[in-house]
């Protein structure tokens, strides 16, 4: 019954219910392995916490991201999902592009990363979606990265917000290096990097300029939001708001949160 209330009306429930609502006092607080209930990775298998994470079960997590995602994914693209978690947005879109397109999921913590790659195979969608290791940056070698957020959450630590605490090398690239070294060119990026986007648009000049996806990102501090603002406008990209649609003019408009990026000839070129 869940999945047949349109997304707007689960949306507007689980926000206004909170910790009040069914699936924070119903669902078990264990993990087990359920079929998501709606939204772009309906059907698709995943292990959650139901309690803890029944925004992936239930199919409400970031709606507003998954409506863009249906408007802006067609069938054969190849995307990259930067910042992919366990795997949520990697299934889903999985589904869209389809047999003959291609989703790259990066996320370089490696307990998070074994959850995303069983999603994967659990699916059956190797063919279309698979797991990189790196965190995405401006930088190649390593970095120190934070997992002391949350079990699931961390970030560059030297990022602001950071907690002491346990953090662990891994593997940073340029998405520029990524595609030099025979990675597959995106048409689309979907990003949620916790206060790196600057960092990781930094390291992407080459495909901005010459590739230029399409981008969705999620915007964090106010530092963060100048560096990717400042590449965004090297490369001619206008940025709106994704729930509204408007054109952001200035990085004074910009706040936390999600927002669309096209390069703006790409954009000329769709309204013509």
């Amino acid at each position: 019954m869940w999945g047949m209330f349109p997304g707007s009306l689960r949306s507007v429930y689980q926000k206004v219910s909170g910790n009040r609502s069914f699936g924070a006092v119903l669902l078990p607080d264990r993990m087990v392995t359920v079929e998501i209930k709606a939204g772009i990775a309906k059907g698709m298998k995943m292990l959650l916490n139901l309690r803890e994470e029944r925004t992936f079960f239930l199919g409400t997590y970031e709606e507003d991201v998954q409506q863009c995602l249906i408007k802006q994914v067609k069938e054969g693209m190849t995307v990259f999902n930067v910042g992919a978690h366990i795997g949520f947005f990697s299934l889903g879109l999985g589904h869209l592009v389809g047999d003959k397109g291609r989703v790259i999921a990066f996320e370089p913590n490696p307990e998070v990363r074994k959850r995303l790659t069983e999603h994967i195979t659990v699916n059956r969608i190797d063919s279309r979606v698979c797991a990189e290791m790196y965190a995405l940056g401006d930088v190649d070698g390593h970095a120190e990265f934070s997992t002391t957020l949350s079990n699931t959450q961390g970030r560059f630590a030297d990022l602001p917000y950071v907690k002491a605490g346990h953090a662990i090398q891994v593997r940073c690239k340029r998405l520029d290096t990524y595609i030099r070294e025979g990675g597959p060119k995106p048409d689309l990026v979907l990003m949620d990097v916790e206060h790196a986007e600057g960092r990781v648009l930094k390291g992407m000049e080459e495909t901005l300029k010459n590739h230029r996806p399409i981008i969705i990102l999620e915007m964090h501090g106010p530092d963060s939001i100048k560096e990717a603002w400042a590449e965004l406008k090297k490369h001619n990209y206008i940025l709106s708001n994704i729930s509204n649609s408007r054109t952001v003019a200035s990085v004074e408009d910009v706040t936390y949160g999600h927002y669309l990026a096209l390069q703006r000839n790409s954009l000329d070129q769709m309204r013509s």
